[in-house]
């Protein structure tokens, strides 16, 4: 069985496909757009289990500034933005 659903817009792109069969079944999507702040950002997994076990990888990217603060400042930005 193959499920697959995907979507698209002027600024974001999702993409879904699910599998599952005798031996396993496996997962796999990517997301990619733009955030209302104009920035860019993209993300890919997959997913599978199977007899001989299970594998996950992942890919990120983004054009935001990723600095946080770390301590009580960085936990007060994340709370109160």
């Amino acid at each position: 069985m193959m499920l697959s659903v995907g979507s698209a817009s002027a600024d974001s792109y999702n993409q879904r496909t699910d599998q599952v069969g005798p031996t396993g079944a496996s997962a796999s999507y990517v997301l990619s757009g733009t955030t209302a702040n104009g920035d860019a950002y993209y993300h890919q997994v997959q997913n599978s289990a199977g007899p001989e076990g299970t594998t996950s990888t992942s890919t990120n990217s983004t054009t935001a500034d990723q600095a946080q603060p770390s301590g009580i400042a960085g936990l007060l930005q994340n709370l109160f933005g």
